[in-house]
């Protein structure tokens, strides 16, 4: 089973909703780790932005939502560039949004985790690294991911 499988067919809706959206975004930063040491004071700031919002921080949505046009000023396009800095802006990009509009399109927020999973796994080689720290990290928050069926 690959990530994309795995978050889609097993991982049941519900367990991308409040309140694990926290959860979700503390993973994908975790995972990104995964694409090597390469980071930038800049994409710190977002990570820990993202972070500080979802686990109900003093962050103002607005700032969330001007996570990607803030992305776009420092000079990364989405889509373009292979670099390990270039794919974890790309995840920052594909979670950054507000909890009200992630409530509103559950769908879209669960897109966007898949894409940054995706990202973080473009060379094809991490599938099941990257299905065992979902689940460690499931099981150190306590998240339930509602799998479908458990394979190892």
């Amino acid at each position: 089973m690959d990530i994309s499988e795995f978050l889609i067919d097993n991982v049941q809706e519900q367990a991308y909703g409040p309140p694990n959206f926290t959860f979700w975004v503390r993973t994908v930063i975790d995972a990104m780790g995964l694409l090597g040491p390469e980071t930038d004071p800049d994409l710190e700031r977002l990570g820990r932005l993202l972070l500080d919002y979802h686990a109900g921080g003093q962050v103002a949505s607005g700032e969330i939502e001007g996570i990607r046009s803030e992305i776009m000023r420092l000079g990364f396009t989405y889509g373009k560039g292979s670099t390990p800095l270039d794919l974890k802006y790309r995840c920052i990009w594909n979670i950054a949004d507000s909890r009200e509009n992630n409530m509103a399109d559950l769908y879209e927020w669960q897109y966007g985790v898949v894409t940054a999973f995706q990202n973080i796994n473009l060379d094809g080689d991490k599938d099941q690294t990257l299905i065992a720290l979902v689940r460690e990290n499931a099981a150190k928050y306590e998240v339930d991911l509602h799998e479908r069926y458990r394979t190892e």
